[in-house]
């Protein structure tokens, strides 16, 4: 079973480029910051992310986020 996992890229105004939506699997294969939240939104998963200096913002089912240093943990 694979998991989508939509991505996007922080700026320095904590604003996220959307890059696309890519396939992952039951685990994710990403690697960083997690964080599980039921009532996560787009807008909170960027905060987040952007607040811990992370260049990338991952979310699955706006449930679970993920902080990316780099397009190499995608």
């Amino acid at each position: 079973m694979f998991l989508k996992i939509n991505i996007y890229a922080l700026n320095t105004e904590n604003l996220g480029t959307y890059m696309g939506c890519f396939k992952d699997s039951t685990f994710t294969d990403m690697t960083g910051f997690s964080f599980m939240d039921q009532a996560m939104s787009v807008d909170a998963c960027l905060g987040n992310c952007s607040r811990y200096n992370y260049k990338y913002a991952g979310i699955q089912y706006f449930l679970n986020q993920y902080g990316l240093p780099s397009t190499e943990s995608l």
